[in-house]
């Protein structure tokens, strides 16, 4: 009961606040939305910061995007370089990165940061350097000589690694005889 009376002695207050406060000019109501950027992560390294939306496709739609292109990738298209063509989109210039004639994503120039100073041509450069890097990465790892390889370096780690536990509890047993 308390509280209900709290709450009925409060909306009062609330309401002449409410009052008090000046409405917001036309302008500010009609600004645009804040946007939140959204990384585009590709095997733990950082390919592109998406700033904007795509119309309704938000910065994290367009990460969710590319992800979903990426692992509809055959290894036939990664074993082609990713590279970027230049273009317009609703008349800016933008860029789209491709592999293999399959396009992945596009930059544009609103996803560059205005802040770092940094340039349009730069963000893509990076980014098919980044995507490249990872293509390679993946394919190094996929690679059954690789798998092989560092098999074998393994079993000959062990391998060695027993065979010093064997010699060192041997001297140590001619240690304990020599010490006695």
């Amino acid at each position: 009961l308390a509280i209900l009376v709290g709450s009925a002695t409060a909306v009062p207050v609330a309401a002449q606040t409410a009052s008090a406060v000046p409405p917001v000019p036309r302008t500010a109501q009609s600004a645009a939305p804040h946007i939140d950027p959204a990384d585009l992560i590709v095997a733990n390294r950082r390919i592109v910061t998406f700033r904007t939306g795509l119309g309704v496709i938000s910065p994290t739609s367009r990460v969710a995007l590319v992800q979903g292109r990426i692992r509809e990738l055959e290894r036939s298209d990664l074993e082609q370089p990713v590279i970027s063509n230049a273009g317009n989109f609703a008349g800016h210039q933008a860029y789209a990165l491709e592999i293999n004639g399959k396009a992945l994503l596009a930059i544009l120039p609103e996803d560059v940061d205005p802040i770092s100073g940094e340039r349009l041509e730069e963000v893509v450069e990076r980014a098919v350097a980044e995507l490249n890097a990872a293509r390679v990465a993946y394919l190094e790892l996929h690679r059954a000589s690789f798998v092989v390889k560092q098999a074998g370096l393994a079993a000959a780690a062990i391998l060695a690694f027993a065979l010093a536990w064997y010699l060192l509890s041997r001297l140590r047993r001619h240690v304990r005889k020599w010490a006695y």
